[in-house]
């Protein structure tokens, strides 16, 4: 009989145990709360408002033209700076556009998505750009619900609140309603996962960084989508008109032209086109590697890749490969490196740069063996472009830096604009 209390006595004592712990146990968490934005057709088109300069708070994807640099505030508009001289910088203008995230030019025509759809602009008088014309319905949106609209987008706000340790709620992400919290460990940092050869731009095109989505070929732009590639026929006069759709892959992400063929960087590796047929791409060949986010960018019959881990774009590899691409339809790897954190990179006839952990130039005369003249850490950079061998330029967290390379070993900081 004692010993049946005795039990009885232990259960009721683990029993009140493990019910204290649960009532005590909480852990403090910090998500991200991304919110589902609708807009309506009409909310969604809105023209393109000339303003004056403003500070760069999130700093998006960047594009080279004549003297002008742009710098795209993320899904917000575009900072346009007079880069004459490079060692002063000035901030002219803010095209106002909201939902815009690429930039492509060619002769005096400028072409920018806003959300779903492509827009062209007159740019003869560059300060001034005028729209003349609009795509509707080019590139998918998130999806549509009725007496709501188009989803565009999910913003987000950062929130940090005790949960219960028991709750389902206190994983990497979960859903509440229209609302979807992540962690911001598990989210990293959102905003570009967002480089180009001066000697591969198309006569009368600018430069844009390695993270863009748009490209012009032989008087074609190409944009690409998650999975698509579209090619858009371009007259001096007329908008650009959408030829068939090509299916192009998965988890694309940015596309590079070279020769007379597209590199399509994705998550899971680089697709080839060939732009023969420029109505219609073909596909020559896919190089796989480890899920890793990946621009691309291609010279002197080699392309260059980086693969950085993330937790958008999955993997665990921080590595630059190098292929050999003379046979466009039989790419192999010539050499690959590893690297901290590679993310934007560009080209000139002798070096490469690269962001990573700052910013590194190489000399890339032996791809076999890559040659660091100069790693400048302490700056958060994403993506560059090069101005031939004299100029680099790059954009990141930190700001707008741009930095004299005549000598690659003792590169010389001309400006810099912080941001906000």
């Amino acid at each position: 009989m004692e010993k049946i209390k005795l039990i009885a006595l232990l259960a009721i004592v683990t029993l009140t145990l493990n019910s204290c712990l649960k009532d005590t146990c909480k852990t403090s968490q910090t998500y991200l709360r991304y919110e589902a934005i609708y807009k309506t057709g009409e909310e969604l088109r809105t023209p393109l408002e000339v303003k004056a300069p403003q500070k760069i708070v999130n700093p998006g994807k960047i594009y080279y033209y004549d003297h002008y640099l742009l710098i795209g505030e993320l899904g917000k508009g575009i900072h346009v700076i007079d880069n004459a001289d490079p060692a002063h910088p000035m901030p002219v203008a803010y095209w106002a556009f909201e939902g815009n995230v690429d930039i492509a030019i060619h002769g005096k025509q400028m072409y920018l998505d806003q959300f779903i759809d492509l827009v062209t602009f007159d740019i003869s008088n560059f300060l001034q750009p005028v729209e003349v014309c609009r795509r509707n319905d080019i590139f998918p949106s998130f999806g549509f619900v009725q007496n709501k609209g188009y989803l565009v987008e999910y913003r987000y706000n950062e929130v940090k609140e005790e949960v219960d340790c028991y709750t389902n709620n206190n994983g990497n992400y979960y859903f509440e309603g229209e609302f979807l919290w992540v962690t911001a460990d598990f989210a990293g940092k959102p905003g570009l996962n967002s480089s180009f050869s001066p000697a591969v731009v198309s006569q009368g095109s600018g430069i844009a960084g390695s993270y863009t989505r748009f490209c012009v070929l032989n008087n074609f732009l190409y944009g690409v989508t998650t999975n698509e590639l579209i090619p858009f026929t371009l007259t001096e006069t007329d908008c650009p008109v959408a030829q068939q759709r090509v299916q192009a892959g998965w988890n694309i992400e940015t596309i590079f032209p070279y020769k007379n063929n597209l590199y399509i960087g994705s998550q899971t590796g680089v697709f080839i086109f060939s732009a023969s047929n420029p109505y219609r791409p073909t596909h020559l060949s896919t190089f796989s590697h480890v899920t890793g986010c990946d621009p691309v960018v291609c010279a002197d019959d080699l392309a260059f890749v980086t693969i950085h881990n993330g937790t958008t774009c999955g993997g665990v590899r921080n590595q630059l490969d190098i292929l050999d691409i003379t046979n466009p339809s039989s790419p192999f790897v010539v050499q690959s490196y590893n690297m901290a954190y590679p993310q934007g990179l560009a080209l000139t006839s002798k070096y490469l740069y690269l962001c990573d952990d700052g910013f590194k130039i190489y000399d890339r005369s032996t791809p076999t063996n890559l040659k660091l003249m100069k790693h400048i850490s302490g700056i958060d950079v994403t993506d560059v472009i090069a101005l031939g061998d004299e100029l680099a330029i790059l954009v990141g967290a930190d700001g707008f830096y741009q930095y004299q390379t005549t000598n690659p070993s003792a590169p010389v900081l001309l400006s810099k604009i912080q941001v906000k």
